[in-house]
């Protein structure tokens, strides 16, 4: 038996694709969870002054340098304090969870160098956190990492990302051929379908 494809089939279609779509999109927004707040936003923001104090000292030093070089991130402190006794501390916040989080006491060599093992983090996006002192001067610097363990996550990112962008562009195509095949339909011209909605009887099972 072979069941004539028509516009109210291609309509049907769609519509089904489109609901599973969504209803995909709404299961793995549940899924994710976002630790925006510190659980110690109070004294946070007690210390919100120093903060600011801190970046405006850092700012006349060098830049601090977060460099990802194979298995570890590379902390580089300003070259002027450089033999200095330093204390501090690196937190590296996790925005999407809080089990991610990475603190840890400064710790630098001769050079200024601090080195993080990778495998202590998450594939994530964070925002490094950096606060140390030398002497009675005080230090703060912030600035995003994102920390990639295995090449392999990028490659499924970016197919899905690709995945995504085509779906959704054809996804359009659809949508318009079927409006107008519906158009043309109201319009009185039952028999008519969209170039792009027609199929042979003889290939259409």
């Amino acid at each position: 038996m072979k069941l004539k494809l028509n516009w109210g089939w291609a309509l049907t279609v769609v519509f089904i694709a489109f609901a599973a779509h969504i209803s995909l999109l709404v299961y793995k927004c549940t899924q994710q969870q976002f630790d925006l707040v510190s659980s110690d936003y109070y004294n946070e923001e007690l210390k919100y002054q120093d903060k600011i104090d801190g970046m405006k000292n850092a700012q006349q030093l060098t830049p601090v340098q977060l460099v990802q070089t194979g298995d570890e991130v590379s902390l580089q402190l300003p070259k002027e304090l450089n033999g200095q006794a330093l204390t501090g501390q690196v937190w590296l916040y996790c925005a999407a969870s809080a089990a991610n989080d990475y603190k840890a006491p400064l710790q630098v060599n001769s050079n200024g160098v601090m080195l993080i093992n990778k495998k202590k983090l998450a594939d994530a996006n964070y925002t490094a956190k950096i606060t140390w002192e030398s002497g009675d001067a005080k230090y703060y610097n912030e600035q995003p990492l994102t920390i990639v363990n295995n090449d392999l996550a990028v490659i499924d990112i970016s197919i899905g990302a690709w995945f995504s962008q085509q779906f959704s562009l054809c996804g359009y195509v659809w949508c318009y051929c079927i409006l107008i095949t519906s158009a043309e339909y109201v319009a009185g011209k039952e028999d008519y379908r969209h170039p792009a909605l027609q199929c042979r009887q003889d290939k259409c099972l």
